[in-house]
């Protein structure tokens, strides 16, 4: 399993201008239904909104994996976008967030979503990595760099 089976290059945006919270996720999960029709934008929009309103997932570093499980979707999809300006996320360490990727799965896929978190975060760990994904300014350039560095991590 590979982020690359998710994340295609039209799902990742650089530079985002966000406002805030609310703001960032609509304008994903708006972008990734274009790729992705079935995405039914109301649902997805609330589902991880409630998530949010439960326990941020603003995993620190400036880093946020907002995430939740969808009807009418045939297959886990991966949206990304680093961020003109950081937004306040709530994050566990109150940093404001520059880097999201977020995560919508079917019902029933729940080993697979929780596999591509782990992985999501083990790119993250690294700092050095997440400042160059900040600084990114092209999505193919962004998308390349994120898949290489997620393929040179075994299962």
């Amino acid at each position: 399993m590979l982020l690359s089976d998710y994340l295609s290059p039209d799902r990742v945006f650089c530079k985002l201008d966000c406002k805030d919270k609310p703001d960032l996720i609509n304008k994903l999960v708006e972008r990734l239904q274009k790729s992705c029709p079935s995405i039914k934008k109301e649902e997805a929009v609330s589902n991880l909104l409630e998530k949010e309103g439960v326990f941020s997932t603003g995993v620190g570093g400036g880093v946020a994996i907002p995430h939740a499980v969808v009807s009418g979707l045939e297959k886990t999809v991966m949206a990304m976008a680093s961020l003109e300006n950081g937004i306040d996320y709530k994050s566990v360490d109150n940093e404001p967030v520059k880097l999201v990727f977020l995560l919508l799965s079917p019902q029933g896929r729940t080993r697979e979503h929780i596999k591509l978190l782990a992985r999501i975060v083990r790119l993250c760990f690294e700092r050095d990595f997440v400042e160059e994904m900040e600084a990114a300014s092209d999505p193919r350039a962004l998308y390349d760099m994120v898949t290489a560095k997620d393929a040179s991590n075994p299962d």
